[in-house]
């Protein structure tokens, strides 16, 4: 993406905060109390000028008369004001702290929910590790600091608005010396603001890719390890951390020079100017005590100042996660629930395909299905066979409504699932599919992921008709075995079985399997066949399958060729038919 493209993406930073704290509810009744309590902490800061010119001018006139009447009062105010300083402070800071986790927290599970709210084609395009990315390091760099830094912006106002007013108080020559380096110094500041911000983003997009090989590497450890890539992945990951070091330098460049030009001019050229103007003006009549609690309040005034300017400049870096967080936040689904839709329920369970065309959004825009019609009947199975790319996964995808079709209808019961909710529809199907995803924790953690209320009694129940409940027994803690990422500790086999379980256990009125056994070998792809057959009583199943021998007693089976149903039939119908089915069973030595 080019820096001009970029640019007209990114907000204006008063637009991205009101996005900010769009999002933000849970903190909102704390903003009017840090308010609160960050004025009443710069009040009490300002006591101390304003009490340091008065000892001074005491100390002048007469030095015994202070300490014999005045000094109890001021070590008296002094412990009093310390004690209610802590209090506030204390408050502040942890409120400020409490408000920026919660916000961090909200932000990550409503991206996360909004992430899963996103069509298939969301996660074509983007890798697992640029997701958990933005997920995680963007939340916890972004996020996070920025209401810190909302914060203490709120405190570096207040304190500076005081500071000025107590200035003028004692010396308005001063003040409008303060007020002139502000504005010198809110110049530079938008004169780079943008140079910074876009070399923060260009970090955090190196970083999210870097991420996402990091990720995608190591979740393909098996491959690399079989093929001896490990020093070609670590090449690669250090062309990424050459590429992020570059850009992370340049960044870290232009923030230090504009962070240390500003810090310069703050701590060295501001006060020295200042003494010199002050020392001017008491030669023609102001108190001493007037210049000490001037400069008292411009040293204070610095402290803000130095936090604007931290904040300034770490604004930048968290604006650039800010960017890339809303940027998935301004995703929106290809796949959407109609205003009207309403839960599906399933009475006999007929599914119908009527005359569907589709093409991927992704890719070359060529049609993969072209007027495909077939019926279902209510518990009946129909297979739908072909070689690759012809088109019996996309159908799998309809029926899940990955995708909507360019053109027809998908039906259940005569009803377009288009007017039903997703939630409800896949509900009420069974999905079994060739790459078996467990998720990591114990055999009963999967196993309530289709029916979390599920008791113990249901999920054995489930295992045994799935012919699992032999080999979970045996295993070291039973429905407490952890399975490890992606049920690693399992075989191919048992993984199958416990997805099939899943379905039993979920007990839809519609199953799918999609090339379930193709990935397993003969003795096994047999036994889990005879599983299958279980799951298909009382059932409508579509079936999608490679192998032709898993498939041949299905009531109905489709041919599909290069998107469209080229013949229908029984097995024994196709044999004698349809030369290409015929063909397909020879080379796979079945029925012929």
């Amino acid at each position: 993406m080019g820096d001009s493209t970029r640019n007209q993406q990114q907000l204006s930073i008063w637009r991205m905060l009101r996005e900010y704290f769009r999002r933000c509810g849970p903190v909102r009744p704390l903003i009017p109390v840090i308010l609160v309590l960050a004025v009443l902490d710069a009040l009490l800061q300002a006591v101390v000028p304003a009490a340091l010119g008065w000892v001074t001018d005491s100390l002048i006139k007469d030095p015994s008369s202070f300490v014999r009447h005045s000094l109890k009062y001021l070590i008296f105010g002094a412990v009093a004001a310390s004690f209610v300083f802590y209090l506030v402070a204390y408050t502040w800071h942890y409120l400020v702290h409490k408000g920026a986790r919660i916000v961090g927290i909200q932000f990550q599970l409503e991206l996360f929910d909004h992430i899963q709210s996103l069509s298939v084609d969301f996660y074509q395009r983007h890798r697992v590790g640029e997701i958990t990315s933005r997920l995680s390091g963007d939340v916890n760099n972004g996020m996070i600091p920025i209401f810190w830094m909302v914060a203490q912006s709120l405190w570096s106002v207040s304190m500076l608005v005081i500071s000025c007013i107590g200035m003028a108080l004692f010396s308005v020559p001063l003040m409008v010396v303060f007020v002139a380096f502000v504005a010198v110094f809110t110049v530079l500041t938008s004169s780079v603001r943008r140079r910074i911000r876009d070399l923060n983003r260009e970090v955090r997009d190196e970083e999210g890719r870097m991420s996402a090989r990091m990720t995608e590497t190591i979740s393909a450890s098996t491959l690399v390890r079989a093929f001896a890539q490990e020093r070609a992945m670590l090449d690669a990951l250090r062309a990424h951390a050459s590429v992020l070091l570059e850009k992370a330098l340049r960044a870290t460049r232009a923030t230090t020079q504009f962070g240390d030009v500003l810090n310069t001019f703050i701590c060295i050229t501001a006060p020295l100017a200042v003494l010199l103007v002050g020392a001017f003006f008491v030669g023609r009549g102001v108190a001493v005590g007037a210049l000490v609690a001037a400069y008292g309040y411009w040293k204070l005034a610095n402290s803000p100042v130095n936090g604007i300017l931290y904040n300034l400049t770490t604004m930048y870096s968290s604006l650039a996660s800010m960017d890339r967080i809303l940027e998935f936040f301004g995703e929106r689904p290809l796949v959407a629930d109609h205003p009207d839709a309403r839960p599906l329920r399933v009475h006999s369970g007929e599914v119908e395909l009527r005359d569907i065309s589709f093409a991927y959004p992704i890719g070359r825009g060529e049609a993969v299905l072209h007027g495909v019609s077939f019926t279902v009947p209510a518990r009946g199975r129909v297979a739908l066979v072909g070689e690759s790319g012809a088109g019996k996964s996309t159908i799998c995808q309809l029926l899940l409504r990955s995708y909507d079709p360019n053109a027809g209808q998908v039906l259940i019961d005569g009803k377009d699932i288009r007017t039903v909710t997703q939630s409800s529809l896949r509900t009420q199907m069974g999905f079994v599919m060739q790459d078996t995803v467990l998720l990591s924790g114990t055999v009963r953690d999967n196993m309530l992921f289709a029916k979390p209320d599920a008791a113990d009694v249901e999920i054995m129940t489930a295992l045994d008709h799935a012919e699992a409940w032999d080999f979970v027994r045996e295993l070291p803690d039973g429905l407490n075995t952890e399975l490890g990422e992606r049920g690693i500790r399992l075989s191919g086999g048992q993984r199958q079985r416990l997805s099939i379980a899943r379905v039993f256990l979920k007990n839809p009125p519609i199953v799918v399997f999609d090339e379930a056994t193709s990935s397993l070998d003969t003795i096994t792809e047999k036994q889990i066949q005879q599983t299958m057959k279980g799951l298909y009583e009382g059932r409508t199943a579509i079936v999608i399958a490679h192998r032709l021998s898993t498939i041949s007693d299905s009531d109905r089976i489709m041919l599909l060729h290069r998107g469209r149903i080229e013949a229908a039939g029984t097995h024994e119908e196709l044999l004698v038919s349809c030369l290409r089915y015929r063909e397909m069973c020879r080379k796979q030595s079945l029925g012929l």
